[in-house]
């Protein structure tokens, strides 16, 4: 993502996605962005992975399903501004109505920043109209590599940790008329860090009520 956003938001190789400024110029690309029509032909052209992944989105929601909504997970977001930035592509091809950008927190520095990086994208207006206009805002949380690096019981800590910074933040801004969704990937097998019974077990197992 951050390949694909430098040259568009005037990024240059000193310049960072954790300086102010990045988040700035991606809240005001996202503002005015104009939608870019998507073929085939342009998909197959488009050199950055990223990029490529939206035009992929806007030509299935086109061509196979209109109605479903697309989860669109980034690994390993450190700043505030890759997440704007991938909304601001995600407006300049037109899926933006029906794509819920989905920041993953997983490892260590990542899940004790990720309370204040939710609290700075909830400070932008841009990105307050665009969960708005989705009714919902996502987050992933990486139980079975947190407990890797972690610690099972510890990851479980600073994850639900995490759970509680969201939900403060969404209620300093009195942000109340969006659906919250965590996808928590926390392993298909008890080696790591799963439940050998029922869903509803293994929730229970995880995380306090």
């Amino acid at each position: 993502v951050r390949s694909a956003l430098r040259a568009d938001l005037g990024l240059g190789g000193a310049r960072d996605f954790l300086d102010r400024t990045a988040l700035d110029a991606a809240a005001a690309k996202s503002a005015a962005a104009e939608h870019r029509a998507v073929n085939f032909a342009s998909v197959f052209e488009e050199q950055m992975t990223a990029r490529r992944q939206f035009m992929l989105s806007a030509q299935i929601l086109k061509h196979i399903d209109e109605d479903a909504p697309i989860r669109f997970l980034i690994a390993e977001v450190e700043s505030p501004a890759t997440v704007m930035g991938a909304i601001y592509l995600a407006r300049l091809y037109g899926v933006d109505h029906r794509l819920d950008i989905s920041p993953l927190f997983e490892t260590p520095d990542a899940i004790e920043r990720g309370g204040r990086l939710i609290e700075r994208l909830l400070e932008e207006e841009e990105y307050v109209d665009y969960i708005r206009r989705r009714g919902r805002v996502a987050i992933q949380c990486g139980f079975s590599d947190s407990g890797r690096f972690m610690g099972q019981v510890a990851a479980d800590l600073a994850i639900e940790r995490l759970h509680i910074l969201c939900s403060r933040a969404l209620s300093s801004r009195r942000i109340s008329d969006v659906d919250v969704i965590v996808f928590n990937t926390h392993g298909e097998s008890m080696g790591r860090g799963a439940h050998p019974g029922s869903f509803v077990e293994r929730l229970d197992y995880l995380m306090t009520s």
